[in-house]
């Protein structure tokens, strides 16, 4: 995304580590309408054009996002139209090829509860505040609760969410696996950020292939999920023959390998999650003393961003 487009209802950042931070900005709980949707809609489209290393949705003011504007909705003559902006919108944004995280803050209810089960992670504030109210109004959820949901929950426990309308609020969505973290509520967005950042500075091409395999696989057999894995993998590997990957189990062994193989790149992944700055610089000098000139050992940190992370 060279430069974000002109929105209305959308406020976007973008930090030096290649985190898009997109803000839900129409007050005064960011209910949504067709033309946020839309906007939704379009910028992940941008997103799927030029991915950035991870996105970060989050609502501007004291709520996620209350659900969808019930306004719109209630005039026949724009059901249509808002019903397929949920529908188009939602499906562009869960299958944006990077790493995507809901920071929660305050509402996310019916609609907006569905925006947030769009992504691939859901953190939320100690007093975030999630529910499917859509029955207790006389309609079903119809931005993807029925299917999204009993994907996160399981089947029975999302009937009993979707049917009896309650609000649950973080520390039992997260029980339940409807949230994946609960921090403070000051602190929701830098820790999505933090996150992210650590997404945005790993393998992105090999978290953009496993996201797909494992999205698209659960949508079919076992057999059908796992042949897309090996067609994934196989695409990665033709990108790269000259560049192996060191495993960690045995520097020694995989430098070896490598030099076998006549390989003339060792490339060990920088990821946050997994290990400290310092542990990473160990692995790394240990394993170009074992390589000694035989063949180039780097961290992904140090310029393969442009093939590996691109």
């Amino acid at each position: 995304m060279t430069s974000p487009p002109d929105f209305e209802f959308l406020r976007i950042e973008r930090t030096d580590d290649d985190v898009v931070i997109a803000t839900l900005d129409r007050p005064k709980v960011n209910a949504l309408d067709t033309a946020l949707l839309l906007e939704i809609g379009e910028l992940a489209g941008a997103l799927h054009a030029e991915p950035p290393g991870a996105l970060v949705l989050t609502g501007g003011g004291r709520h996620f996002a209350a659900g969808a504007d019930l306004t719109v909705f209630a005039d026949p003559a724009f059901r249509q139209a808002q019903g397929d902006a949920f529908r188009s919108g939602f499906a562009a944004l869960e299958t944006v090829p990077c790493p995507t995280i809901a920071a929660v803050n305050g509402f996310a209810l019916g609609g907006g509860a569905e925006l947030a089960m769009c992504c691939d992670f859901r953190i939320a504030g100690e007093g975030a505040v999630f529910g499917q109210p859509e029955v207790l109004l006389g309609l079903i959820p119809g931005g993807g609760a029925t299917q999204r949901l009993a994907r996160l929950v399981g089947v029975t426990k999302a009937k009993e969410l979707i049917w009896g309308g309650a609000q649950v609020k973080a520390p039992e969505a997260l029980a339940i696996g409807w949230v994946d973290e609960v921090v403070p509520d000051d602190q929701v967005l830098d820790r999505a950020v933090e996150r992210a950042t650590g997404y945005a500075n790993g393998p992105r091409i090999a978290l953009r292939a496993s996201k797909r395999a494992i999205d698209e696989g659960i949508q079919g057999t076992l057999a059908d999920g796992v042949d897309l894995l090996i067609t994934d993998a196989q695409h990665l590997a033709a990108q790269f023959p000259d560049v192996a990957f060191l495993g960690h189990a045995s520097v020694e062994y995989d430098v070896e390998l490598a030099v076998e193989a006549g390989v003339r790149t060792l490339v060990l992944f920088h990821h946050d999650p997994w290990r400290t700055d310092d542990e990473v610089d160990a692995l790394l000098g240990l394993a170009r003393e074992r390589a000694a000139g035989r063949v180039e050992v780097v961290a992904a940190r140090e310029g393969l961003e442009v093939g590996l992370g691109g």
